[in-house]
């Protein structure tokens, strides 16, 4: 592709040329072509990466769970000028989109020169955990550097509408985003908005409505109510800071930010003289409107043998950013942790804890409280042995005081891996052992009677015969017992082998595995291949044929197959 792009400007400059028959004419021209060669070479640099990728599927026994062929296409090439300005596309179209849902198909450029950066088309801004991050924006933004300064703002729309009925429906949803601050990458401060409003025109209203009628003596009386999913809004202002000290020894990233969120655009106004003067300017508030904060805060210190960590978050039950995919409110939460380092890494301890509750606002009946505690080890006794061991004690508690309200269970597992290395009849092998143990209790005299213990057994052998060759086979079993209704049992025979052929170039895997329970007998077909094309491009290929046969009352069988092939090129 690079070629093809010098070709075509040499091509035109040589044509924009004065043609002469003279020998020595030609000689320079061709000099100058050159010259025009190893400008353009040096100056213009196209990088980046294409490919496709196809699927299909069928299944016999049962209804289809995906579509029967699948389809995408991207393309994501960089162009940088001169070492200094940089444009990048971002190009994704697939045939899983549909008008029911999302879409998925992207179409982006991402110009950046010097210390600006720009989008247009489908992005992704990340400002902060609580005001917006993981969003996918179709629309513009720019991200400005200079120096000490920090800013950013975007546009756009974060979903569109869909009409698909009065409870599924999604209005179009756009997005306004900004942020100034100071700092680095490592030590600043940022001060974040986020506005995002629904769309009430991108939607009929009719699909929420709902008629009822009632007969009152001899009239007929027509009741007209609005059902369904509503239209929103929300707005965030927040500040985030992070730095570190004494060469990255103590680092800190705190945030804090406040949100307005309205659940209902159609909602009643709020009378505007109960208001501070401007206010309904910026954001109007509605009697389906709260308001609520959030912040956290953590710290870190990193010591050669010793690391430790002490973290704090509130988040209130009003908050909401709909700059964020999702958000779990009404959480407080306090996590520490210490780790010890020692004799060169050949023992390493770390202990963590967490303790979380609800109920920030005293408005619901009880209030619910986590605890986790954890502690896990490494030893390396020699170089080719090395031992885990993980513990873990969790507890889930309310302060009702009615027994059908309350909460009280806990959680403890242990677990243990040995793994090792060994030369055995000239082959190398690796050997891992697992063994894990869980006990689920409940002190709920109503639940009395179902505790759960569960017991994983795990071994897994894996050997290189040579350096085209290698095969693997493990086994596990696990067990769940459950206190009054018995036992259930699963075990699991997994064998796979490995090639590489024609210099390396090609790999190869297939492997089968067999499943065993009270319910199921479930057995499973890999393939995988990939081979290099041309000097920067591979193809690959993959098959899964799965068959189920019930047990028991669920005696029903059937066969799913999948098939993709998949081709990418860098350059």
């Amino acid at each position: 592709m690079k070629e093809a792009i010098l070709i075509v400007v040499i091509l035109l400059s040589a044509d924009l040329m004065p043609q002469t028959q003279n020998e020595g004419n030609d000689t320079t021209m061709n000099s100058a072509t050159n010259i025009i060669k190893d400008a353009v070479t040096s100056s213009i640099k196209i990088s980046g990466d294409a490919g496709t990728y196809g699927e299909f599927y069928t299944i016999s026994g049962k209804a289809n769970r995906r579509p029967p062929t699948t389809g995408r296409i991207f393309f994501r090439p960089s162009i940088t000028l001169f070492d200094n300005f940089s444009i990048s596309f971002d190009i994704f179209l697939s045939t899983e989109g549909n008008a029911a849902r999302q879409q998925i198909s992207t179409l982006s450029l991402h110009p950046t020169w010097g210390w600006s950066k720009w989008h247009i088309g489908d992005f992704s801004a990340d400002m902060s955990k609580f005001t917006l991050s993981g969003l996918n924006i179709r629309g513009g933004g720019v991200e400005l550097n200079p120096g000490w300064i920090r800013f950013a703002a975007y546009g756009g729309q974060s979903q569109r509408a869909t009409n698909t009925g009065a409870f599924t429906s999604t209005y179009a949803r756009n997005v306004v985003a900004g942020k100034i601050g100071f700092g680095s990458e490592t030590n600043f401060i940022d001060f974040n908005v986020v506005k995002v409003k629904d769309d009430l025109n991108s939607l009929p209203r009719d699909i929420f409505t709902r008629i009822d009628t009632t007969v009152v003596d001899t009239l007929t009386k027509i009741d007209t109510t609005y059902t369904g999913v509503t239209a929103q809004e929300n707005l965030v202002i927040g500040t985030t800071t992070a730095f570190r000290l004494f060469n990255g020894i103590f680092s800190f990233r705190g945030e804090a930010a406040g949100s307005i969120f309205t659940k209902d655009l159609l909602s009643d106004a709020v009378d505007s003289k109960d208001l501070p003067e401007g206010m309904d300017k910026i954001y109007k508030p509605r009697m389906s409107t709260s308001a609520d904060y959030a912040y956290t805060a953590d710290m870190n210190l990193n010591f050669r043998v010793v690391t430790m960590r002490l973290g704090y978050s509130e988040i209130g039950p009003g908050y909401t950013s709909l700059g964020l995919p999702s958000v779990i409110n009404d959480k407080r939460s306090l996590n520490t942790g210490i780790g010890f380092n020692l004799f060169d890494g050949l023992f390493s301890i770390q202990g963590t804890y967490q303790a979380q509750n609800n109920n920030l606002g005293k408005q619901k009946l009880n209030t619910t409280n986590r605890n986790a505690y954890g502690i896990s080890a490494s030893i390396t006794p020699v170089r080719d042995i090395n031992i885990s061991l993980n513990t873990s004690y969790n507890t889930l508690v309310n302060d009702a005081k009615n027994d059908t309200l309350k909460i009280d269970n806990s959680n403890i597992s242990f677990s243990s891996t040995v793994s090792f290395q060994l030369n055995l009849f000239g082959l190398r092998h690796n050997v891992s052992t697992t063994y894990g143990n869980q006990l689920y209790q409940d002190a709920n005299i109503l639940r009395k009677g179902s505790d759960v213990t569960s017991h994983n057994m795990n071994i897994s052998l894996s050997t290189t015969f040579n350096p085209q060759w290698s095969a693997s086979v493990s086994s596990s079993y696990n067990l769940v017992q459950i206190q009054d209704r018995g036992d259930n049992s699963t075990s699991t025979l997994s064998m796979r082998a490995m090639n590489r052929s024609f210099n390396n170039k090609l790999n190869s895997s297939a492997s089968y595995s067999l499943t065993n329970s009270q319910a199921s007998i479930v057995h499973a077909i890999n393939m995988q291949t990939s081979y290099p094309v041309m000097a920067n491009g591979s193809i690959s290929a993959s098959m899964r044929v799965s068959l189920f046969v019930g047990k028991g009352a669920n005696a029903s069988s059937f066969r799913e197959t999948t098939g993709n092939i998949n081709y990418g090129y860098r350059f």
